[in-house]
């Protein structure tokens, strides 16, 4: 029950995102659930971690909206972190991963934040983030005009 309110949450936050291309199904507003979240070592079960920040790991789940693939941590009935490298999905501004950095407008350039070690991102009016990796450390430089999105995210 408590994964129920944070799920309804993160539907909630991808209402108003858009689909442009027709190489993905109609979006039908369902969350799906990967049954293979968890890995199996020789020490064990694993379950899937994610790097929400520069310094913390939260266990996730991988889940499908609208066709697209995320990752989804959560914290109590809280969605804490919401993130996807699906190159389909497109934020309300129309962006999305693989977009360049001189393609996203000026005005939102200017907010780019680095969280070193983590990487750099920028914020949109939507509260979706931008995410660049710039190097083996993802900060080792600021992102150039060239470089790319990687991901795309929100955190509490």
């Amino acid at each position: 029950m408590k994964h129920l309110l944070a799920l309804f949450s993160a539907c909630s936050i991808l209402a108003s995102c858009s689909s442009e291309s027709s190489e993905k199904p109609t979006p039908s507003n369902e969350i799906t659930f990967n049954k293979n979240e968890v890995t199996k070592t020789p020490d064990g079960i694993m379950l899937k971690k994610v790097l929400t920040s520069a310094n913390q790991f939260s266990s996730c789940r991988e889940v499908w909206i609208n066709s697209y693939k995320f990752d989804l941590a959560v914290e109590g009935k809280d969605t804490t972190y919401l993130a996807t490298s699906d190159h389909l999905f497109r934020t309300p501004e129309k962006l999305h991963v693989g977009t360049t950095f001189a393609e996203i407008p000026g005005k939102l350039r200017k907010t780019l934040s680095k969280e070193p070690g983590w990487g750099y991102y920028v914020t949109l009016p939507s509260g979706w983030n931008l995410g660049f990796c710039e190097g083996a450390g993802c900060t080792d430089s600021e992102p150039t005009v060239s470089s790319k999105v990687k991901w795309i995210f929100k955190r509490k």
